[in-house]
């Protein structure tokens, strides 16, 4: 039984220290080149036909899709993780004061840390600082990791979200309204905490408190 104990709490002090070695950052031009290196490893978009995707044909996807920001996470140099939020997406056009978030895609060897909710939480609190309201995501229904991730992050699914022509589902995003009535109500300029740290998901409720943040902000969202 020791042994097996000993076990676990080195698998747990690797985890630790890999998580501790990944930076979190804004996605800059100069990372295209690895960002396109962790679609091609990853089998990501037109690989499967043959075609490697190139540090150019990032560059001009961001541009043609009017990149709001992009969030990429990093280990030892190497692109892990890519985030990112857009006016558009696929043929659909983002609503007023509303974002698409999307393009995920993280390396199989870290998918089981804390980096994705890390990456969210700098995200939203970008879209936030921008003036955005809402964030959208849309998923196949069939996509249970997805969908569980989506409502770990605070998506949820409400009478105005369809099923669209490629039966994805259309999922919303409130919690940008959510923090942004609390910076107004708490008279602060800067959410500077981690968000999902800090209990503001829109699935659960604050520590100590009775009501979550849905039921707090009321009309807001």
């Amino acid at each position: 039984m020791s042994n097996i104990i000993l076990k676990s709490e080195k698998e747990i002090d690797v985890s630790t220290k890999l998580e501790n070695k990944i930076v979190i950052q804004l996605f800059d031009e100069s990372d295209a080149k690895a960002v396109s290196e962790l679609y091609n490893k990853c089998d990501f978009y037109m690989f499967e036909n043959g075609y490697k995707i190139s540090e150019n044909d990032i560059i001009a996807s961001n541009n043609e899709r009017g990149t709001i920001c992009m969030i990429v996470a990093k280990y030892s140099e190497s692109v892990i993780a890519v985030l990112g939020a857009f006016p558009v997406s696929g043929q659909k056009v983002s609503e007023k004061d509303t974002v698409f978030v999307g393009s995920l895609l993280i390396h199989p060897e870290f998918r089981n840390n804390t980096t994705i909710i890390k990456m969210y939480s700098m995200l939203i609190k970008k879209v936030v600082r921008l003036g955005y309201l809402r964030m959208d995501t849309e998923i196949l229904p069939g996509n249970k990791l997805s969908l569980g991730l989506a409502q770990k992050t605070g998506f949820v699914r409400t009478k105005d979200c369809a099923t669209d022509y490629d039966n994805y589902i259309d999922l919303h995003s409130y919690l940008p309204s959510a923090l942004q009535c609390f910076t107004k109500c708490m008279d602060i300029h800067s959410i500077d905490t981690d968000v999902y740290e800090s209990s503001f998901n829109l699935n659960t409720r604050p520590s100590g408190s009775k009501t979550n943040i849905t039921e707090w902000c009321g009309s807001v969202v």
